[in-house]
């Protein structure tokens, strides 16, 4: 787990950016759904997104918190937009087409920092 923080001249949300791989550069779940990664990457990206009020995720990594992990009421009490081309909007979250997109849909939520998780695709 890399967590890389991200200020940027004019732009005034910190944005702090976790990615998930393994050791061989492998996305720990989105390969496997049945591979149980360890506890302390659930409990630091939920302490990051509860304390921020956000999180930017992929397509893939959301319909496997929402479904598989059951992390939709977590994710209920957020602010989530899922980076995709393809999704519309939904009732659950935001849609962006880019990670600028992503970080303008929080900054007009009023957001301050915005917590960014994904694999290889984010």
């Amino acid at each position: 787990m890399i967590e890389i923080c991200i200020n940027k001249i004019n732009f005034f949300m910190k944005t702090t950016v976790i990615i998930t791989v393994s050791a061989n550069g492998k996305i720990l779940v989105a390969d496997n759904e049945k591979h149980q990664a360890p506890q302390e990457v659930f409990s630091f990206f939920m302490d990051k997104a509860k304390s921020a009020g956000n999180i930017i995720l992929g397509s893939t990594t959301y319909k496997l918190f929402s479904a598989v992990f059951g992390l939709k009421d977590f994710l209920s009490a957020l602010d989530v937009v899922v980076l995709s081309n393809k999704l519309e909007k939904s009732p659950d979250y935001n849609v962006a087409n880019s990670p600028k997109e992503a970080l303008d849909i929080l900054e007009l939520n009023n957001h301050k920092e915005a917590i960014v998780l994904g694999g290889v695709s984010v």
